[in-house]
């Protein structure tokens, strides 16, 4: 008989990580925020140096609520003790006339090694047409 147990999954392992809408299917309400954020933390354990997270997703950096208080935070407690920073791009793929988005919208996510780290952060903004690039740096 098969037992049952986690799979072991080594942490700065990943290259590459891709979630298509599953933000989305999670969230399709705000109950939900603690979910995706566990998911999040978990991504960013996996995640080796210089490597990309990409999120497919209708979010935006607009909503406050999951990218400024769940998403980064997330990816922060997630690499605790792993002294990194994010940059995140973000590209709006299409809003309509009325200002109303379309999406899906795409977040490439880079984590990079620094030299020291505390769960303190700051973020840049540079808007370029439909792109924003985020530097979320740990300090």
């Amino acid at each position: 008989m098969m037992q049952k147990q986690k799979p072991y999954l080594p942490i700065n392992s990943f290259g590459l990580i891709i979630d298509k809408a599953t933000t989305d299917g999670i969230l399709n309400n705000n109950e939900h925020l603690s979910s995706i954020s566990t998911m999040y933390e978990h991504v960013s354990n996996f995640l080796s140096s210089h490597g990309l997270f990409i999120i497919i997703t209708i979010k935006t950096i607009d909503d406050k609520e999951w990218f400024e208080d769940c998403l980064i935070p997330s990816l922060i407690r997630g690499s605790q003790n792993q002294q990194t920073k994010f940059i995140i791009h973000f590209h709006r793929c299409m809003t309509y006339t009325d200002g109303t988005e379309n999406g899906p919208n795409i977040f490439v996510i880079v984590k990079y090694d620094c030299k020291s780290y505390s769960l303190r952060s700051s973020t840049n903004r540079v808007k370029q047409g439909l792109s924003q690039t985020v530097t979320v740096k740990c300090y």
